[in-house]
């Protein structure tokens, strides 16, 4: 970028030319330093780093989080009431495993140490998790596999093993942490088990910080309790396992678990066992053992299970005794029992429940319906659910197939808008938006006096680009985790640099659009006031995009990460990204809101100087005379500014805040999580599919042990539950391949903002070019007032508004010192010719008056209205006050001068040619008296020169009307020797003619706006130099004549 932006500045300043190129240089500069101070201004603000936390704190804080955080889930699932069902472990005869003696570590003492993997776990739920961490420790290599079949009891070991490690009494202050995640979102193929590791504990317990887990895991304070091995896709658990080993080395503790005949089938298939690593499998839970554990319930007094005793005991290889031999059974039959009152014995017909299979279907299906059974619910089959209980499943149903479909375990709230909401929800929404916006546009351009085709063109514009806008937020943002709101000043810097750029990137696509059509639109008829036009089209886009970058800078700033770890708690993360969206969607409108209008306008100062450097810079206004002036002119664009007042200040600030900051906050809350969520609950809930409160119904799941948590996130108790509730298959589209992602080369950034901040000022200094010709002006005054005349008296340039005068030095343009007179005044009527007068009075139908200096009518009348109308009065002041007088009645004309009332009749010829000439407007008289110049002639858009002894025509000047190459006058002026004449256009340009035969003379003057109409010419008393006005560029300017 900062080369291409170098090439395109050297090829602007060979085109230019090197006098000019410096200039040009010299505005871009200011560009880059502009941007370099804002740069050095946030390093400031950031103050000194603070020194790095100490990583063994980190650890002790992230293990007291993680304990409350397993504790409360141990609750939720009832593993400590009444007790720990008893489960018993050996080592594996499965040729798995690494050798024993690898494991155990080096000899002690001479001796070598033998493992015992043999154990039990039984009893109360302290000394239970307690004895599970003592018998960890006795491994040197910190790593273990867990084998077992399904619902065996491997992820409560797992979870009673990170709750014994993480106990105080086990786990030395700053010592490693154990971290229990779930395997099932990890794919070995494209990503490492560190950075996965990294990202999973930086969602669960930082708000998607993942500097505080990587520091950790650099200085060896992570334990990964990897649970579930064999829910990864069947095609990536081998390169899982050869993972882990490289990963991992030969020091690197672990533990993982899986199910045993899955992990078997890897290992046969040629993977590497996991070194170092002992390998225990759990036993089914022996008959007596369930017995004891069910009997310590208390039961309803309907509820007898002495007939299911008797059968285990009896039978204890039938398929009731294997059914509830493993812990997940036996648990579902408690609950569904305990909360659906009903007969056990049912379990003992061996009509219905001759296989296995057949009891654990019926007790998941049962514990669905217990789980949502009420207090007063009535006995009923688990057929015949209560409505309650029949809608839940639904909903859970619905939810059990998205995951299916996905091949996920992990139930990720910020991702299920991204996966269930229609691939048409980014253009509906984004239609929406527009449309929305698109109504506020037209009610605030309507009120500022936009109608037709302009009126439909600005909102189908404005609606547009904001719909063009959403959908692209929306296509960017997907599954945005969720956020937290915080005020700390660490990365502060680094979040305001990257929100910056992502607002400016995002904004900058419907920009483009919107400059890019107006270029197209500016190439098919090429001229300077198109130009003109398409940077009225850049500067307000490139607004935009800056301000909207700082909008979302500060939103991001606000969105920062917590320094200490947080409980990973679905419902609470929601909560705290609402916060956190809705606070820093409110700072990014106020802020956008408030920096709209002074970022345009620096915009535009700065977009005036590039045009000025471009042009030439002379006697140019001061910066802040600049400043003043595009502020307002920006202003009035929605407001008149009448007297240090604006008329329409309510509108203005509609404008330039209300709308601004609506429509910035409105996509940054589309790019959240939270709003995200939120869309989707309404449209699922509206189809049926969700409840409208899905985060309470999900809480509400894993209350009744439907669900279990795990991190932030919710997963179905156990993977039979969540295929059961897949009411048909489905199939899913394969993993995707691996992929590699080349690192890219880290540019500074400090060159990286020099390089864009001049790429910025190339691109308004493109138009610019094209649409500033070159100002051949040496001064331009910048004025907030429409002048009546203009004159040179002396060594000064008077230029009168209304009997205010304001003057400027002739040469320099600087204002003048010390007061000036206020212009004098005469009624022309007191200085007409007595006939003259008499003849309007009397019989004439029509007469005029006319400033010959200007060219200004001052005043047509007929008979009726002579004593009620007002005659224009007319100054006394800047050269000679002869005023035009033609009655065409009696075809009377003369030449009258209003100092004192000296008149001389003008050729009755001349008289009747004004009188016949249809239409005229305008006309001045050449200093000699021999020349009359007239414009404004219907039909014809150029000037027409009469001699005026003869009232014959001498010349044509012939110009295009408006709209064309170049304009009608606006303005007429005789050189002081009667030998040229200066006419002033719409389009910005001054052109010279010879007065005798209205040929032209010269190149035309250009320096004004390419669509500001001249209004006033004024030469001084030799002729050397010209002074011309433009109310529309609110510009006066000062030219040297050239040289005919």
């Amino acid at each position: 970028m900062g080369g291409g932006a170098t090439v395109g500045l050297a090829v602007l300043m060979m085109r230019i030319g090197v006098s000019r190129g410096d200039a040009v240089a010299g505005v871009v500069g200011l560009f880059v330093a502009l941007a370099t101070a804002l740069g050095g201004l946030a390093r400031a603000l950031s103050g000194e780093p603070a020194p790095p936390p100490d990583p063994r704190e980190i650890a002790d804080d992230l293990a007291r989080a993680l304990r409350a955080q397993w504790l409360a889930e141990a609750e939720s699932r009832r593993v400590r009431d009444p007790r720990v069902l008893p489960l018993s472990w050996a080592a594996t005869r499965r040729d798995v495993g690494a050798d024993p003696e690898d494991a155990a570590g080096s000899p002690v003492g001479g001796r070598v140490v033998r493992l015992r993997l043999d154990g039990r776990l039984d009893g109360r739920f302290d000394e239970a998790v307690g004895g599970l961490a003592d018998g960890y420790r006795q491994i040197a290599s910190g790593r273990l596999v867990v084998l077992g079949e399904p619902g065996a009891g491997k992820s409560v070991l797992a979870l009673l093993l990170t709750l014994g490690l993480l106990d105080d009494a086990h786990r030395e202050p700053g010592g490693p942490v154990p971290v229990l995640v779930s395997a099932s979102s990890w794919d070995p193929i494209t990503e490492s088990l560190d950075d996965w590791l990294v990202q999973r504990l930086a969602e669960s317990s930082y708000a998607g910080r993942e500097d505080i887990p990587r520091t950790l895991l650099r200085h060896g304070l992570l334990l990964p309790v990897l649970d579930g091995l064999d829910e990864i896709p069947e095609s990536s658990r081998r390169s899982a396992v050869r993972a882990l080993n490289h990963v991992l080395g030969q020091e690197r503790p672990i533990v993982v678990t899986c199910r045993a005949a899955e992990y078997e089938d890897v290992i046969k298939a040629g993977s590497p066992v996991l070194g170092r690593a002992p390998v225990v499998e759990i036993a089914p839970v022996a008959a007596e053992d369930a017995i004891r554990y069910l009997a310590d319930v208390s039961w309803p007094e309907e509820t007898d299970w002495a007939p299911v005793y008797a059968r285990l005991r009896a039978v204890p290889d039938g398929p009731l005794a294997a059914a509830l031999s493993t812990p997940l059974m036996i648990s579902m039959a408690r609950t569904g029992y305990e909360r659906l009152p009903g007969r056990p014995a049912e379990l003992v017909d061996e009509e219905r429940f001759g296989s296995r299979h057949a009891v654990e279907d019926y007790l998941t299906e049962r514990f669905i319906h217990a789980a949502y059974a009420s207090a007063g619910f009535p006995w009923a089959p688990p057929d015949e659910p209560g409505e309650e209980a029949a809608r839940a499943r639904r909903r859970l149903s619905f939810l059990a197939l998205y995951l299916h479909r996905h091949r996920e375990r992990d139930l990720a709230w910020w991702q299920l808008s991204g996966r269930l909401l229609s691939v048409w929800a980014a253009p509906a929404i984004g239609l929406a938006f527009g449309a929305l916006l698109t109504m506020v546009a037209a009610l605030v351009l309507n009120l500022s006096g936009a109608e037709g085709v302009d009126l439909v063109s600005g909102c189908a514009l404005i609606g547009g680009c904001f719909a063009l806008l959403t959908m692209l937020i929306w296509y960017a943002t997907p599954n945005r985790p969720p956020g937290r709101l915080s005020f700390t000043r660490r990365g502060a810097p680094l979040r305001l640099r990257r929100g910056f750029a992502t607002g400016f990137a995002v904004a900058a696509v419907p920009a483009a659009v919107t400059c890019g059509t107006a270029v197209l639109v500016a190439l098919s008829n090429p001229s300077a006031e198109a130009w003109a036009t398409v940077l009225e089209f850049v500067v307000p886009a490139l607004a935009v995009t800056v301000i909207v970058g700082c909008g979302v800078a500060v939103h991001e700033s606000l969105n920062a990460p917590p320094e200490h770890a947080g409980r990973a708690d679905p419902l609470d993360s929601l909560r705290a990204d609402r916060r956190s969206t809705l606070v820093g969607a409110l700072a990014a409108g106020v802020v956008v809101a408030l920096g709209t209008f002074p970022v345009l306008v620096t915009l535009r100062v700065l977009a005036a100087l590039l045009g000025t450097a471009v042009g030439g810079w002379a006697g140019e206004p001061g910066l802040t005379d600049l400043v003043i002036y595009e502020t307002h002119r920006e202003a009035e664009r929605f407001g008149h500014w009448e007297g240090g007042v604006y008329t329409t200040p309510g509108l203005l600030i509609v404008q330039y805040t209300l709308l601004p900051g609506v429509a910035a906050a409105l996509p940054i809350l589309l790019s959240r999580a939270w709003t995200r969520f939120a869309l989707l609950r309404l449209v699922a809930g509206a189809r049926g599919q969700l409840p409208w409160r899905l985060m309470r119904f999900l809480a509400d799941a894993h209350r009744r042990g439907v669900l279990r948590q795990s991190g932030g996130q919710y997963q179905f108790r156990h993977i039979r539950l969540q295929e059961s509730l897949v009411e048909r298959p489905s199939g899913a589209a394969p993993p995707s391949g691996a992929f590699t992602v080349r690192p890219r080369r880290r540019v500074p950034g400090s060159a990286r903002l020099a390089a864009g901040a001049a790429s910025v000022a190339l691109v308004v200094l493109l138009p610019t070019l094209l649409a500033h010709p070159d100002d051949d002006a040496t001064a331009t005054v910048i004025t907030e007032f429409s002048a009546d005349s203009l004159s040179f008296e002396g060594g000064l340039l008077v230029a009168r508004e209304g009997e205010r005068r304001h003057g400027w030095d002739a040469t320099t343009g600087r204002p003048a010192t010390g007061p000036l007179p206020d212009a004098t005044y005469v009624d022309p009527r007191d200085r007409l010719p007595a006939d003259f007068l008499t003849a309007v009075a009397e019989g004439g139908w029509y007469a005029t008056l006319t400033d010959l200096r200007t060219g200004a009518l001052l005043h047509d009348y007929a008979r009726w209205d002579y004593e009620e109308s007002l005659v224009s009065r007319l100054t006394l002041d800047g050269g000679e006050p002869l005023v035009l007088a033609v009655e065409c009645a009696n075809g009377l004309s003369y030449v009258v001068d209003a100092r004192d009332g000296a008149s001389f009749t003008l050729p009755s010829a001349l008289g009747a040619k004004l009188c016949d000439e249809v239409g005229w407007a305008s006309a001045v008289l050449s200093p000699d008296r021999t020349t009359l110049a007239l414009w404004g002639i219907e039909g014809f858009c150029g000037v027409q020169l009469v001699d005026v002894a003869s009232a014959k025509g001498i010349g044509r000047i012939t110009a295009s009307c408006p709209d064309f190459e170049w304009s009608s006058p606006g303005s007429v002026a005789f050189s002081p020797d009667s030998r040229t004449l200066a006419t002033g256009h719409g389009d910005g340009t001054v052109r010279f003619w010879d007065a005798r035969n209205g040929r032209s003379r010269g190149e035309p003057l250009t320096g004004h706006a390419p669509d500001a109409v001249i209004a006033l010419l004024a030469f001084d008393e030799e002729g050397e130099r010209l002074a011309t006005h433009s109310p529309e560029d609110n510009t006066i300017r000062l030219w040297d004549m050239p040289a005919f």
